[in-house]
């Protein structure tokens, strides 16, 4: 008797031929790949295959918990079950070992016993369901075939038998790494690293691409995400994170970029820069985007042909026809909800009187007037990421407070927000209303014991806006009370 992970999977079963031999040597190697990064070494389990399995023995059993958690995680695998392995001669064989492992898992609960056999034996599947339930019934609150406390399986193929009691689900798909590369734009929020998912799910290894406008205050969370898609998801793959540092691209954008079009020409300048990266380092097939038609107004059908227009590299955007429901769902099944829900939108550079329809001209035209900061950014400002060094970022950095709640003496609120939203009124406490661009001007006229409190609806943007002036020399704070 031994103890192994019975492994199943679907959509390569249907394949034919070398097809079907390459899918399942990929699927095999990452498995190997997964458990011994877990730490389980060869000497504690060991992976086989079988005709349309896959079997992880376990010699150390202790470890069954980890290679569980581990094989749930590998693109593939449709679903898993920890179980006992025996050969047999007979079905008597079969039910003592069945009474030996399950009287007690029976006992005060209704069950049911389900049989799935390949071969030929004297015995049809009906007798073995049969056979075991009467064995095991004394034990039992009773035998339920329609709605049972417990399903118990008995799998057998061929002189060897397989008793389980759980059907874990997996990811499904293709294994990773079966369908070339792909690199991902994240920002971390809650649609991009799900796209990144989905098509990972399809076997394609992604690499992943994100662009930071407010330095260590977005880029930090949004590797959070990503540290999390790549520890936890990307098991037989060791992708590069392409970081661009693109703070410089905001002022560009609002100063000489029309005011209606700025989000549009700033998905533009995201898959330009994805463009090159493609064809600078070669190898990948596709640009991989968290696009849902009509969800913001650069997703709009005509923004999205607008904002793509002459750009040569296909692009994948798996969530199109997804609801933000489907998404949630989705970013909570795969471990990103709560870190994306710690991502703050920098929206400094998303209008708020944006044009939900644009032409391919006007983009071209308008993105015509920041390319050359973009392309010094793709130049000087992209730093790649292995797993190691990014998984050592995310759990040694510390970002710098900057927000309060409660005012302090001596302070100066600057209200940022568009003007358009109702005016701040504080008791005793002065509030200048301006625009970003005008902040830094503005507290040259502030004598600098002042405090300084930045105001926006988007904390992120003021978390920003402070960092800068304590750069300067400010004691600025971002403020989140009202």
């Amino acid at each position: 008797m031994r103890r192994v992970v019975l492994v199943r999977y679907g959509e390569i079963a249907v394949k034919t031929g070398r097809v079907r031999a390459e899918l399942e040597s990929r699927l095999v190697y990452n498995i190997v790949i997964g458990l011994r990064e877990a730490g389980i070494s060869r000497q504690q389990a060991t992976v086989e295959r079988a005709d349309g399995r896959v079997l992880v023995y376990l010699h150390d059993p202790s470890v069954l918990e980890k290679a569980v958690d581990v094989i749930r995680r590998v693109f593939g695998v449709k679903s898993i079950s920890p179980a006992v392995e025996i050969r047999f001669e007979k079905l008597e064989d079969i039910c003592k070992v069945a009474e030996d492992l399950w009287k007690d898992v029976v006992k005060d609960r209704t069950f049911a016993v389900r049989c799935h056999r390949v071969g030929k034996h004297s015995f049809t599947s009906k007798d073995v369901e049969a056979r075991v339930g009467e064995v095991l019934r004394p034990y039992a609150r009773g035998v339920n075939l329609e709605n049972p406390d417990i399903e118990l399986y008995v799998e057998i193929r061929g002189d060897t038998a397989y008793l389980y009691d759980s059907v874990l689900e997996g990811p499904g798909g293709l294994p990773l790494g079966s369908e070339g590369r792909a690199l991902a734009l994240v920002s971390g929020g809650f649609d991009s690293p799900v796209a990144a998912w989905f098509v990972m799910r399809r076997g394609v290894a992604v690499d992943f691409l994100t662009v930071s406008l407010a330095g260590e205050l977005d880029l930090l969370p949004a590797l959070r995400v990503i540290a999390h898609l790549v520890d936890r998801w990307c098991i037989g793959y060791d992708p590069v994170v392409y970081v661009v540092h693109a703070e410089e691209l905001v002022k560009e954008i609002r100063e000489k970029v029309n005011l209606e079009l700025w989000n549009v020409v700033y998905k533009r300048c995201l898959l330009y820069i994805a463009e090159r990266i493609v064809e600078k380092e070669r190898g990948y097939r596709a640009i991989v985007t968290g696009d849902i038609i009509g969800q913001v107004s650069s997703q709009t059908l005509d923004n999205i042909y607008s904002s793509q227009h002459g750009i040569r590299i296909p692009i994948l955007r798996p969530l199109i026809g997804f609801d933000k429901d489907d998404v949630m769902k989705y970013a909570q099944l795969i471990g990103t909800y709560e870190l994306s829900k710690q991502v703050a939108e920098y929206c400094a550079i998303f209008s708020t009187k944006p044009r939900t329809w644009s032409t391919p001209e006007e983009i071209d035209l308008e993105f015509f007037k920041v390319k050359k900061v973009v392309d010094k950014i793709i130049e000087n400002n992209v730093r790649k990421l292995r797993k190691k060094e990014l998984l050592e970022i995310v759990s040694s950095a510390h970002v710098e407070t900057y927000d309060v709640q409660e005012i302090p003496e001596n302070a100066v609120i600057i209200d940022v927000r568009p003007r358009h939203v109702p005016k701040l009124r504080v008791d005793n406490v002065p509030v200048i209303e301006t625009s970003i661009d005008n902040v830094f001007d503005i507290v040259k006229s502030l004598d600098k014991s002042k405090k300084i409190l930045i105001y926006c609806t988007s904390p992120l943007v003021s978390r920003y806006v402070a960092r800068k002036l304590r750069e300067l020399g400010y004691e600025a704070y971002s403020l989140v009370r009202y």
